[in-house]
């Protein structure tokens, strides 16, 4: 899961909750030899790339978490990499 730096900022612990979440999942797939595309890193962990996430464009809704077309491009190269 990508952290979003906006929506963490008002949710204290949210940064927590996250990071055990991808370790569950990176724990679990590691368990059952499934690869696990690492979108955090990709994303810049907590800190954020930018222009990566709508919620980043002037006027969009606070609570807009979703890639823009560059973020699902990031995505898309970190899914390849474990594809490959």
């Amino acid at each position: 899961q990508y952290a979003i730096p906006e929506i963490a900022a008002a949710a204290p612990g949210l940064d927590q909750v996250i990071a055990a979440f991808n370790q569950i999942v990176a724990g679990v797939a590691g368990a059952f030899g499934v690869p696990v595309a690492d979108v955090f890193t990709a994303f810049g962990g907590f800190e954020g790339k930018g222009g990566l996430l709508l919620i980043e464009r002037h006027g969009a809704d606070a609570f807009q978490p979703h890639p823009t077309n560059a973020g699902y491009r990031v995505m898309e190269r970190a899914f390849e990499a474990v594809v490959k």
